[in-house]
């Protein structure tokens, strides 16, 4: 193990890569990671929530040091051991102590801050009833850094603040290790993507079909024909609800609005604001109306051209009852 000061991140896996590598995050799966750690990965932009996140990380690390008594500060180093890591938020410590001196986590206490808009998979405040995509990221940074206990302070919606406390588990922490260097060995090392799981992976790995028909398993060929008994479902729901749209449309004529007799809304439907568009072509056109060939120059210079989109077309037909 060692301390590393401005770590790559894509040359280990990370406490937030563990729950994704695992197959249990519910947004990213292990071929997102794999292809970050390869530098294949398209850029991400940042999120509202990732920017709030960090916005208010600095509130609650500092909401909970007055709370509990305790003094907190960043490592600024990043633990390194092999393929692993972990850049844990804050370590807790006494005041007037130092946490970290001189390659030596001197607490056995972390903290790990987190923003939710949900509590879903929280448990009892003051309990270690986390989420597992935390409660992996979690352990993952108490194995590393041999600390015992990780503190989860948690600002729900903004407004809600909660503690949670999570005591290091060392079998788990041993099978994820165990897991994880696995993962790594077999995946990056040897330069084999995982197998995808959800359309969004098969689109990273595949853009573009190729002019080839593939015969279906018997279980995928059942699961096809149970897509168009729902589809054929759908379909006299979708036509019910367009007929019950139309009375109500019907009823509304030129107002924006349905109520109750006591004011209640019921439905709305309003105008939407004007759209503008430009005919760039025409307006080439009429600038340049005597050279065709400038004219088309200036056209194709600001055409731009996407993949087309992979489209998913349902082509069986619900059996019918003879």
């Amino acid at each position: 193990m060692k301390f590393v000061k401005g770590h790559n991140r894509n040359e280990t896996i990370g406490g937030s890569d563990v729950a994704p590598v695992l197959g249990l995050s519910p947004w990213r799966s292990p071929l997102d990671v794999y292809l970050e750690k390869v530098g294949e990965a398209e850029p991400q932009e940042e999120t509202p929530a990732m920017y709030w996140g960090k916005v208010l990380e600095d509130v609650v690390a500092k909401h909970f040091a007055e709370t509990e008594g305790v003094a907190v500060s960043r490592m600024n180093m990043t633990v390194v051991d092999g393929c692993l890591s972990a850049n844990v938020d804050r370590l807790a410590h006494q005041s007037g102590k130092r946490a970290y001196y001189k390659g030596e986590i001197r607490t056995d206490t972390l903290v790990e801050i987190k923003t939710s808009r949900s509590d879903n998979g929280w448990g009892e405040p003051g309990t270690g009833e986390i989420p597992i995509y935390y409660m992996t990221q979690v352990q993952h940074y108490l194995g590393l850094t041999g600390c015992k206990t990780c503190y989860v302070p948690v600002l729900f919606q903004g407004r809600d603040y909660r503690l949670y406390v999570v005591e290091r588990d060392d079998e788990l922490v041993a099978r994820l290790q165990q897991k994880l260097r696995e993962w790594w060995r077999h995946h990056v090392l040897e330069k084999v993507p995982p197998a995808p799981r959800t359309e969004d992976d098969l689109k990273k790995i595949f853009p573009v079909s190729t002019n080839v028909a593939k015969v279906a398993s018997r279980e995928v060929e059942e699961a096809v024909r149970e897509m168009a008994r729902l589809k054929a479902v759908s379909d006299e729901l979708e036509a019910d609800m367009k007929r019950l749209r139309e009375q109500v449309i019907l009823e509304l004529a030129d107002a924006e609005e349905l109520q109750t007799p006591a004011g209640e809304s019921l439905v709305t439907y309003k105008s939407s604001k004007p759209r503008r568009t430009v005919a760039w072509k025409d307006i080439a056109e009429e600038l340049l109306p005597e050279d065709e060939g400038k004219r088309q120059e200036v056209i194709t210079r600001h055409t731009s051209e996407a993949d087309g989109v992979r489209r998913f077309l349902l082509k069986v037909k619900e059996a019918k009852d003879a």
